[in-house]
């Protein structure tokens, strides 16, 4: 009997035994669970804000590039805005010359140049004279009839020229031309700088004593190599020498001026 009683307290025990390891086994798997779920939830909560971090930071630079470009563009226009005319032309004067710049850009040159006749004493002309002629005779330009806002660059001689650079950036430099005393063959060197223009400046020069070899070196800079010109008349039509194909002629002889009528 006691026998008896002893192995059911054993079978007992061993039962209670085995719901006890299989409540912690239970609590543990339950745990790991709970445990891999949180840690689900975790790293779902990290790309969540992630994303949303880089969808943030994506906002802020396209915002940041936007306002960026705004201001550049601000800053352009304001550049264009406050650029001062170099001349000082009036409204109308102005609009003419960009038309005339635009031409001079379609034909593909870097400076456009009129001859506009003779000033001095063996011309019996002066420049007011010579600037008023040329307003009246080339009226469709409305900036000739305001020649007076041109910087005069004068050197020994009575041929009178008006420059006028095709891009509003390029400057003009006027210097003059002299016998080239430390030259091997004595032609004519670069002397001393007589002007330097301002970007898009429109100028005068007269010179050029000599039927031969011109006074006057021009200088054109700008987003281009240097272009060098020496203004001057051809000797064997009295017009202006254009063989530079950096230059456009933008005369009107007196045979043709019944083209303007």
């Amino acid at each position: 009997m006691k026998r008896k009683i002893k192995v059911m307290l054993t079978k007992c025990a061993m039962i209670s035994m085995m719901l006890m390891l299989a409540g912690c086994t239970g609590k543990t798997q339950g745990g790991e669970n709970t445990a891999e779920a949180d840690n689900t939830a975790e790293t779902e909560a990290d790309n969540t804000k992630e994303q949303q971090t880089d969808e943030q930071l994506a906002m802020d630079n396209q915002n940041e590039e936007a306002d960026i470009d705004n201001q550049t563009s601000e800053e352009t226009e304001k550049e264009e805005s406050d650029r001062e005319d170099p001349n000082n032309w009036s409204e109308t004067a102005k609009e003419s010359l960009v038309a005339l710049q635009q031409d001079l850009k379609t034909d593909q040159v870097i400076l456009g140049v009129f001859f506009l006749g003779w000033e001095g004493e063996y011309s019996e002309s002066t420049k007011e004279n010579v600037l008023q002629g040329a307003g009246e005779f080339y009226y469709e330009y409305e900036f000739m009839r305001e020649l007076e806002q041109c910087p005069y660059i004068e050197q020994p001689g009575e041929e009178v020229y008006l420059l006028i650079p095709a891009c509003e950036d390029d400057e003009i430099s006027v210097f003059e031309q002299v016998w080239g005393d430390n030259t091997d063959d004595g032609m004519p060197e670069r002397g001393k700088l007589l002007y330097e223009g301002k970007p898009g400046e429109v100028i005068l020069v007269r010179g050029n004593e000599s039927d031969i070899v011109s006074n006057l070196e021009i200088s054109v800079t700008g987003n281009h190599e240097e272009m060098i010109y020496h203004p001057s008349l051809s000797l064997e039509n009295g017009r202006l020498d254009a063989s530079n194909p950096d230059i456009l002629d933008l005369t009107c002889y007196e045979e043709e001026g019944a083209e303007l009528e």
